[in-house]
């Protein structure tokens, strides 16, 4: 998983993906402090590529992970 986890880092290796806005992270933390991923509706009934939605999520892990890592959340 580490191989593929380190594939997904940058932003701008799935910038297409993020400007389709299938999955979004708000900010906000669920009860337990866990990251709340967002998957908006859609208009189009098109379906979503499996690996861009794996993609996006594995680029959102490791933004949660990399927050949580430098303890950002002991700044605000």
């Amino acid at each position: 998983m580490d191989n593929v986890h380190e594939s997904c880092r940058k932003a701008e290796d799935i910038l297409h993906v993020l400007r389709d806005r299938v999955a979004q992270l708000p900010g906000s933390r669920d009860r337990n402090g866990r990251p709340v991923i967002v998957f908006p509706a859609r208009e189009s009934s098109a379906a979503i590529n499996p690996d861009h939605l794996r993609n996006i999520l594995l680029y959102l892990h490791a933004v949660t992970a990399f927050v949580q890592e430098i303890s950002f959340n002991n700044w605000i």
